[in-house]
């Protein structure tokens, strides 16, 4: 059953310009709506209101509350309520008069920004969060990035292994990983250190210098290079051990540690004395100040003295890494 309303023009042709009909189907139970226009030619449908309500513009079965365009597809879900669809390119665009904001698909790739030269800006709550600017730089918190990308606060990333002490860092093509933070600090201890009556008990013989533990979740390894000398061994005695200690704590597994077994008999030239390379890790030690020390002792018997840097050279070195 069929029932229109033609708007005609009985001066020229063509006399049919619009028209807006009704049609049911066969059982005259479901109604539809149905408006056309002329183009000069042929009246054609323009628009259709479907008997469950969806209105389609440019086609005849319409599958959202609103679909546009002439090839409409079936809608992803219930929830879709609008539909533009187009074979090709298509797009959607709103204009102010001054800025253009485009989105839509080209060569089967969807896309969204601007036809003109403005920014665009992201809002919740009716305020500005993030801005993706002409240049292409993005400014999340503020509204004048001068990056790719700038962060008006506080980052937090979580991908990869995060850790306490860890910093990001990058390998040769950019790509970042969580890493140990790595912290060296070099000191000149103090020259001409010396000990008198050395025994099979451990005493210290110089304080090194001091250090500041930044992380709590990081090794400490201490490297100490010097020259060392023994006058005089006694009794049972056939070497002297050199310890390096922090905080008067012996290292990791007794590392640290160098053992002299001659005696120079008095004799402090540079070539009379040994020159070596202590290394010890310090695993478990807590954030703040604390100080390296070097401590000797006998294997037994004793021994007059013990040196280090015994004659004023200034070249020892201490190196602490942080890991």
């Amino acid at each position: 059953m069929l029932t229109r309303i033609d708007f005609l023009n009985h001066t020229l042709a063509p006399y049919h310009l619009a028209r807006i009909e009704s049609q049911t189907d066969l059982l005259l139970t479901k109604g539809q709506l149905v408006f056309s226009t002329h183009d000069g030619i042929s009246i054609n449908e323009a628009m259709r209101i479907n008997s469950g309500g969806l209105i389609g513009i440019g086609n005849n079965a319409p599958k959202n509350l609103l679909t546009i365009g002439p090839n409409p597809l079936a809608a992803f879900n219930s929830s879709e309520l609008l539909q533009l669809a187009k074979t090709g390119d298509a797009y959607l665009t709103i204009r102010d008069g001054v800025a253009t904001w485009l989105m839509g698909t080209t060569g089967g790739l969807p896309f969204v920004g601007t036809q003109s030269a403005h920014d665009i800006t992201f809002r919740t709550n009716n305020s500005e969060k993030a801005r993706l600017t002409v240049a292409g730089n993005w400014g999340i918190g503020t509204p004048t990035p001068g990056a790719k990308l700038e962060v008006a606060g506080q980052v937090k990333i979580t991908g990869g292994v995060p850790g306490d002490g860890k910093v990001l860092t990058s390998d040769a093509a950019g790509l970042a990983t969580w890493e140990k933070s790595c912290i060296i600090t070099s000191l000149t201890p103090p020259s001409c250190q010396s000990l008198a009556a050395v025994t099979a008990v451990p005493t210290q013989l110089a304080s090194l210098g001091t250090f500041t533990k930044v992380n709590a979740a990081t090794n400490i390894e201490i490297t100490f290079q010097t020259f060392i000398n023994v006058f005089d061994l006694v009794g049972t005695a056939t070497g002297v051990k050199y310890e390096l200690r922090v905080d008067g704590v012996v290292a990791t597994n007794n590392a640290g540690r160098a053992v002299y077994f001659k005696d120079n008999g008095g004799i402090s030239t540079i070539s009379a004395n040994d020159g070596v390379t202590m290394y010890a890790t310090f695993p478990s030690l807590a954030t703040g100040l604390h100080t390296i020390t070097l401590w000797v002792s006998t294997n037994s018997g004793t021994a007059v003295s013990a040196f280090y840097d015994m004659g004023c050279w200034s070249t020892s070195n201490v190196t602490i890494k942080e890991n």
